[in-house]
């Protein structure tokens, strides 16, 4: 058995989450946000699919450079309470990279407000 979770957004077309269960999927980390403004527009919906899969469900947020606490209060709003809070902390084709003083404040933003340290990748 596979046993993975795995990660997924927008560009990722999942035909059934009950497939992937019996394949081994444990669970998805669903793309929540990305900067301080853009919402994954399957976020609501594929989080419906997976839990009604039976799977555990978690949200990231794709970090940008600015303000970290700013992102971090809409990823939260977004994501709402989810087994899996994650930041995806790497560079951005689209734009400026979000710097590591601006991860370890969204992280500690996260904790602050969830007591909860997000996982990072």
């Amino acid at each position: 058995m596979l046993n993975a979770v795995v990660d997924i957004s927008h560009h990722n077309k999942i035909s059934s989450f009950a497939k992937a269960s019996q394949a081994g999927v444990l669970g998805v980390i669903q793309k929540a946000t990305q900067g301080a403004s853009f919402k994954d527009p399957t976020f609501s919906t594929n989080r419906k699919r997976v839990t009604d899969a039976g799977l555990l469900f978690g949200a990231y947020h794709f970090g940008t450079a600015g303000d970290a606490s700013a992102q971090a209060d809409f990823f939260l709003a977004i994501a709402g309470n989810t087994d899996l809070l994650v930041l995806d902390f790497e560079g951005n084709p689209q734009g400026h990279d979000m710097s590591l003083l601006e991860a370890e404040q969204f992280v500690h933003h996260i904790f602050t407000v969830t007591g909860r340290y997000p996982g990072l990748y």
